[in-house]
């Protein structure tokens, strides 16, 4: 299976946000499963400067997770929105929304190796995910990144963030939480990059 075309697939799943849910896009995971399934080998890369905690990561086999309010762009993650209009909590809980890891396809890019590798002086990491079960729970949360020249639109920032302050509270008081619409769909804001 060719993996443009699943590209392509969750781009027009995801053009529909809001309307669409997580649901929607987990339902693409099951053409990436194949597409993994149907491969001998699947590789994916990661730039990193060479640092204690990089070669940490790599003896221990561990992968950091960022949280998305690290990222070198500080509106990815969020839609077009007017972020100077949201208070100071609301962007504190956006930019801890969730904690990600971005790979890529190729081992080559000079551009990557510039920003991501220290000038050049870093490390390219090879992860073969074929060497993983179906199960584990990096494949079960891999997702492509879309790149676009549009930021995604008509979501509601304040009632995501306003919906993640409470969630955040009842998790660190240990309490029940009820069903939220916003925050139960992030995914596809996740997903999409600018493509500067």
């Amino acid at each position: 299976m060719d993996s443009e075309w699943l590209r392509k697939k969750l781009r027009e799943i995801i053009k529909s946000w809001p309307d669409v849910r997580d649901e929607d896009v987990k339902e693409y995971r099951e053409d990436l499963i194949d597409d993994w399934k149907d491969n001998t080998s699947y590789k994916l890369y990661r730039y990193v400067p060479v640092n204690y905690y990089n070669i940490r990561n790599i003896e221990k086999g561990y992968i950091h997770l960022s949280n998305n309010g690290e990222f070198n762009d500080v509106y990815e993650g969020i839609g077009e929105v007017d972020y100077t209009s949201l208070k100071c909590e609301q962007k504190i809980a956006l930019s801890k929304m969730a904690n990600v890891c971005c790979f890529t396809e190729t081992n080559s890019n000079m551009l990557m190796w510039s920003h991501y590798a220290d000038s050049h002086k870093g490390l390219c990491i090879e992860y073969d995910l074929k060497k993983l079960s179906e199960s584990s729970d990096v494949v079960q949360h891999l997702y492509p990144v879309l790149y676009s020249d549009e930021r995604l639109h008509n979501c509601i920032i304040s009632d995501l963030a306003d919906e993640l302050i409470v969630l955040s509270e009842e998790l660190r008081l240990d309490a029940d939480h009820g069903d939220f619409g916003a925050v139960s769909n992030i995914l596809p804001l996740l997903l999409c990059k600018s493509n500067h």
